[in-house]
């Protein structure tokens, strides 16, 4: 076993993974790296216990305030043991906002939103490199 993992095990205290609308194959890798899980989803069905999330959270990743409430009542987030993570662009900037809304590490949301505007992304690379300007061509393929 590899430190970490041989550290959970003994402990039972391991990261915390607070996971925003998940496909059960994504809690089940999570698990797997050594993640304790937490699923957070709206009202719609939420994955059980059997597919490997060890706590369900109803929260709505749209909703910033009453996201940042639900995940900020975690015993892991507030000892700073729990990082959120998002699987699409709405789920990444939400995980993002409220990685820095309560303190965790994780990609700052003014870089993920960066990242999701492909032209304002384009127009910051080519200032940075001008000699090497990104062009973005036409192309009726």
């Amino acid at each position: 076993m590899t430190g970490e993992r041989e550290r959970v095990r003994r402990t039972g205290r391991g990261p915390k993974a607070v996971l925003l609308s998940p496909r059960p194959a994504v809690v089940a890798a999570a698990r797997r790296a050594g993640a304790h899980t937490v699923v957070v989803a709206p009202d719609r069905p939420v994955p059980s216990d059997r597919e490997g999330a060890e706590r369900r959270v109803r929260a709505d990743r749209r909703d910033h305030r009453r996201l940042i409430a639900a995940v900020g009542r975690l015993d892991a987030v507030r000892h700073g043991r729990a990082r959120v993570f998002g699987f699409d662009q709405a789920g990444a900037l939400a995980a993002a906002r409220a990685n820095e809304a309560l303190g965790l590490p994780g990609t700052p949301a003014a870089a993920v939103t960066a990242l999701m505007d492909k032209a304002a992304l384009r127009a910051r690379s080519n200032t940075l490199h001008a000699a090497r300007a990104l062009w973005a061509r036409a192309c009726a393929c």
